[in-house]
């Protein structure tokens, strides 16, 4: 019976230990000068239909980015819902973009809680791409009533990875990425190492 209570006790810390692991980074605290750093980093690496969530915590408002790859390029998806938590935000967002010079369009759907969207479309290898994805996220917030150069931001990406985006350099993106994994797997490392002198002791 005790190992029974013993194997199923370990697999299911095997399982957790890997869903912890495997489950997006959330950034917190980071500024608004910092999106550019990560919009490239991550969309650098990530493949069809990798997202990346930057979020204002306090309020909850957010601003999110799909990656679309097709033969021909690759391409930084904004996508802002006329949803219930956004509705009042939409024709504000809509405004201060175009006022902006961006050239967003707004696509109407047949989804209920979901009504319409505002889209914005930039080509990765277009110069200054994640520049102007930086840009874009700073005036939805403003236009949200949030200070994007005062208030702090969590960031967070979802979705495969990949090497192969067309325009970006797979080594300089996949050391940046690797970099910004390195805290979790080194917390990894160091339980690993001292359980191992933990043993090591009880065995002498």
């Amino acid at each position: 019976m005790y190992w029974i209570f013993s194997g199923v006790l370990v697999v299911g810390l095997v399982i957790g230990l890997l869903f912890w692991l495997l489950k997006p980074i959330r950034y917190q605290n980071e500024p608004a000068g910092n999106f550019e750093h990560y919009i490239r980093v991550f969309f650098g690496n990530l493949d069809d239909g990798g997202l990346i969530f930057i979020t204002h915590e306090p309020t909850k408002k957010f601003v999110q980015y799909a990656k679309y790859v097709s033969s021909e390029r690759s391409v930084l998806h904004y996508g802002f819902p006329d949803a219930t938590w956004s509705s009042s935000y939409f024709a504000p967002v809509y405004q201060a973009l175009n006022r902006a010079g961006i050239d967003a369009k707004i696509l109407e759907t047949k989804v209920e809680e979901v009504s319409r969207f505002i889209e914005i479309d930039i080509d990765l290898q277009q110069k200054g791409a994640f520049e102007v994805a930086a840009q874009i996220a700073c005036i939805t917030f403003d236009a949200m009533n949030v200070d994007s150069h005062n208030e702090l931001f969590s960031i967070t990406w979802k979705g495969p990875l990949s090497t192969n985006t067309p325009g970006i350099d797979p080594e300089i993106e996949t050391k940046a990425l690797e970099k910004l994994e390195r805290h979790r797997f080194g917390i990894v490392r160091k339980w690993a190492r001292r359980r191992a002198e933990r043993l090591s002791k009880q065995v002498r």
